[in-house]
């Protein structure tokens, strides 16, 4: 049996696998997470997706303390993945932000994929789109130019609905229109 993975299934998997639990295990800044590239001077562990956004942009958008959680396989071929999380209430609230770019192929980039309504985003790439809300998924912005897809989902994974992603869709935007600028 094959199975076909989406840009959405990946994240949905991602979400469920990152490190989100109060047990002192790699997962969050306040939970023994390791340093990203940024922080540890560019030393290793750390992917091209990476270096897109630093932890404080990631911070800003989740309202706390944010880290890259290091990937065993970050980078296959030419595309890449990195993960931030921050822990809030003891453990009881997650917030991730994924950045997923995907070069060499279009077949990856369906705005419908992300579990919501698609609206078209104008001045990014060829293409572009954002899903506010993406149910389980979140918020996702993603958008095509040439044969590279880029993909930026953020998702509340843990915790009450105190903060709805979809509010900060505007934010998730203009994170990935600085991911675009600093591509090129």
């Amino acid at each position: 049996m094959h199975m076909k993975w989406t840009p959405g299934a990946v994240l949905l998997a991602s979400l469920l696998v990152g490190g989100c639990g109060d047990d002192g295990e790699r997962g969050g800044p306040d939970q023994g997470a390791e340093p990203s590239a940024e922080q540890d001077g560019g030393q290793g562990g750390g992917s091209t997706a990476c270096e897109l956004l630093s932890d404080d942009e990631v911070s800003d958008l989740f309202g706390h303390p944010a880290s890259a959680v290091p990937a065993e396989d970050e980078t296959v071929g030419e595309s890449s993945t990195c993960l931030w999380q921050a822990t809030a209430d003891q453990g009881a609230a997650v917030y991730q932000l994924q950045l997923s770019v995907f070069s060499g192929s279009t077949e990856l980039f369906d705005p419908d994929a992300w579990g919501g309504s698609p609206e078209a985003v104008e001045g990014l790439g060829d293409q572009a789109f954002v899903v506010r809300s993406g149910g389980l998924l979140g918020t996702t912005a993603g958008y095509l130019e040439g044969d590279r897809s880029v993909f930026l989902s953020y998702a509340r994974p843990v915790g009450d609905d105190e903060v709805d992603t979809a509010t900060q869709a505007d934010d998730v935007v203009e994170l990935l229109r600085a991911v675009d600028d600093r591509l090129d």
